[in-house]
């Protein structure tokens, strides 16, 4: 998982590659599934960020949960 601040152009060449990957793949019947990641970003202190590929359109995101401290 990537997370990147939406403001520069290299990162909205990625944004429009990854959205073309994503659908074209869904458009063949492939379902593309992405880690949601551990950055703990707060979506709502800094709405700027993205997560790649997880953040993209028809893509399904994941994570997983378990007790603190626990490895």
């Amino acid at each position: 998982m990537i997370s990147l601040v939406t403001d520069a152009k290299g990162t909205q060449e990625l944004i429009v590659a990854i959205d073309k990957v994503t659908a074209h793949a869904k458009q063949h019947g492939v379902t593309v599934i992405a880690s949601a990641g551990n950055d703990s970003n707060d979506g709502n202190k800094d709405q700027s960020l993205i997560n790649l590929p997880a953040g993209a359109p028809s893509v399904i995101s994941i994570s997983a949960t378990g007790p603190r401290g626990w490895l």
